[in-house]
């Protein structure tokens, strides 16, 4: 391909050129997976409170029986995690909470 545009005669250079590319293109691959994992490790990590918290709650069978007679009821920890939702979550939620 170099002959056709009569570059062969720079095939160390261009070769050199595309060696070095490749090597910063993998380093810079490097550098932002690793930025990428250390914000995932760190984003929306649940408090002592909520990691503690287990599916069933004390309280739980009085909060099951005032939904069984229809008042509103929410769980200890809603506002925390209404706090971590997204908008479209958010609004979700309070659409579902219209119904």
């Amino acid at each position: 391909m170099l002959m056709q545009f009569g570059k062969l005669s720079k095939d160390q250079e261009i070769g050199g050129a595309m060696q070095g590319a490749g090597k910063l293109a993998m380093t810079m691959s490097l550098i932002s997976s690793g930025w990428i994992l250390r914000v995932m490790a760190t984003t929306n990590a649940p408090t002592p409170a909520e990691a503690d918290d287990g599916l069933w709650d004390d309280g739980e069978e009085q909060r099951l029986a005032d939904f069984a007679s229809g008042k509103k009821v929410s769980r200890p920890h809603d506002n925390a995690r209404r706090k971590r939702m997204t908008e479209e979550e958010r609004f979700n939620d309070f659409i579902e909470d219209k119904e």
